[in-house]
């Protein structure tokens, strides 16, 4: 399989689990507001302060537009560290999502898009690897996940202006 199969099949797997978040979580969280099970959660604590749909849809625009331009230009190049690096970056998201089902015991939103796309994640780092050299490799990964890891905190930090901007 090509590098710009394997980028693209990443990005793909990345969108269909962003979709659910955006169409699930608002919901998810006003059925579970008062379940003692999810006092806990992030989602639940800081409910008044989450995102609303269109807002949340619009945080995750911005990442959709990172993650192709990222995996677009890494199989344009034929760059494996780079799909190997995004895709580990997402699947570090996806067992964040699936800790959270595990520890609450219950499927929530995005735990179901992890489950099915994280073995399919896994499968296009071990096709990647096989043409990585592994000191640029590590490096990319580390970059990428930093990265990735910063955005989404810059996302989460800005979500109250993103939702002022979206109801105009």
């Amino acid at each position: 399989m090509s590098i710009m199969a394997l980028a693209y099949a990443s990005f793909a797997l990345f969108v269909t689990h962003e979709f659910e978040e955006i169409i699930r979580c608002r919901p998810w969280i006003e059925r579970h507001a008062s379940d003692k099970r999810y006092a806990r959660d992030y989602w639940i604590r800081n409910r008044e302060y989450y995102p609303s749909t269109p807002a949340l849809s619009a945080c995750i625009a911005e990442e959709i537009v990172l993650y192709g331009v990222a995996m677009f230009c890494a199989g344009l190049l034929h760059f494996a560290p780079v799909v190997f690096a995004v895709t580990f970056a997402n699947s570090l998201h996806l067992l964040g999502h699936l800790g959270f089902a595990l520890r609450s015991r219950s499927w929530n939103p995005c735990s179901v898009t992890a489950a099915v796309t994280l073995p399919i994640n896994i499968g296009v780092m071990v096709v990647t690897a096989h043409a990585l050299d592994v000191v640029p490799s590590i490096i990319w990964t580390v970059v990428v996940t930093a990265v990735a890891g910063a955005n989404l905190q810059q996302l989460h930090r800005y979500a109250g202006a993103v939702e002022r901007i979206v109801r105009g």
